[in-house]
């Protein structure tokens, strides 16, 4: 799995890239390994931090979102729990729908 880290008004310190990467790893799991998972770490006004994760997945675009006041580390953990939520959601939708 590919996963590319981008940074607006940040710096994208080598402690970040580090969690983000040991955190995707786990979503490995569900993924192929030739999927490109973007994730985008922003800090806008009043130091609010937010992280986008957008996986194509199966010819679905996931993408989840989640904003922190004061932690980014907390806000890649939300964004990275509501993706594998939808993960999950997608691939019990799809076995379903082949069972029938």
């Amino acid at each position: 799995m590919k996963t590319i880290i981008t940074g607006k008004n940040t710096n994208i310190s080598t402690g970040i890239t580090e969690r983000v990467m040991k955190k995707t790893a786990k979503m490995e799991r569900y993924l192929n390994p030739d999927t490109e998972m973007l994730v985008r770490l922003t800090r806008e006004k009043n130091d609010r931090r937010t992280c986008e994760i957008t996986v194509p997945f199966e010819g679905v675009l996931l993408r989840a979102e989640a904003t922190n006041d004061d932690n980014l580390y907390v806000s890649i953990d939300q964004a990275l729990a509501k993706l594998e939520k939808q993960i999950h959601k997608h691939r019990t939708k799809l076995g379903k729908r082949l069972r029938d």
